[in-house]
């Protein structure tokens, strides 16, 4: 799930306004909205301040874990050397 989706869900899960929220984080409402929408996405700095102002994780808002804790994603490398290709998996 984006971000854009899962701010969204948040918000709306706990009953907060997006000028509340707005307001909770220091931007304005058409910030959220924009962030909501997919439009823009915010600084790392916004992230965190939503994440403690909603009281979720910011791997959780991020959609890089679920609700219990557990990652939702899978990372591949491939790594070119001299002795040919290798594929790295972290989970």
């Amino acid at each position: 799930m984006k971000l854009a989706e899962r701010l969204k869900e948040i918000r709306k899960e706990k009953n907060i306004s997006q000028g509340k929220l707005a307001k909770g984080i220091g931007v304005d409402v058409s910030s959220i909205s924009y962030w909501e929408s997919g439009t823009y996405e915010p600084k790392a700095t916004y992230v965190y301040k939503m994440a403690i102002f909603l009281n979720v994780t910011a791997d959780y808002l991020l959609g890089l874990e679920d609700e219990t804790g557990r990652r939702e994603y899978t990372i591949t490398n491939t790594i070119n050397d001299n002795h040919g290709t290798i594929n790295q998996t972290i989970r």
